[in-house]
């Protein structure tokens, strides 16, 4: 990120940077995000966005890939492990049943998480724990 840049984020749920030397000239604005991190040297932020991970450019805020996203799994937390590993913890998404078995228009439940690097200049992900008796891991689409 560059040092006269300033990054807002704003009660719309948007991401905004300003230039220090220049306040009334918005740099970019990116908006519908959740749960952003910046990467430890600052060049880079992942967020929620649309049910998977995007990693965005801060001098920019342009995308610039994608980790995650996959309908069935639902995001739990996520860490930068170094400026290009990301550690996410997703958890597979159940849908709610009635006791008829039938879909509950409930919040879904959640089953066994996982623990997943991602290394984001590759767009690449591996599992790392399962968390539990969990045999198979869903294909990243990335």
């Amino acid at each position: 990120m560059a040092s006269d840049t300033v990054l807002l984020s704003t009660s719309d749920g948007c991401m905004r940077a300003y230039s220090i030397a220049q306040p009334d000239n918005q740099r970019w604005k990116v908006c519908d995000m959740e749960d952003v991190h910046f990467s430890p040297d600052g060049q880079r932020f992942v967020a929620l966005r649309e049910g998977g991970y995007v990693v965005s450019d801060t001098s920019s805020g342009e995308v610039t890939g994608g980790l995650w996203s996959v309908p069935s799994v639902h995001p739990q937390d996520m860490a930068w492990e170094d400026d290009d590993t990301v550690l996410l913890e997703l958890a597979e998404a159940k849908p709610a049943r009635t006791k008829d078995g039938m879909i509950a228009p409930i919040a879904p439940q959640y089953g066994p998480s996982y623990l997943v690097r991602c290394h984001v200049e590759q767009e690449r992900c591996e599992l790392v724990d399962t968390g539990g008796p969990v045999k198979a891991f869903p294909s990243s689409s990335s």
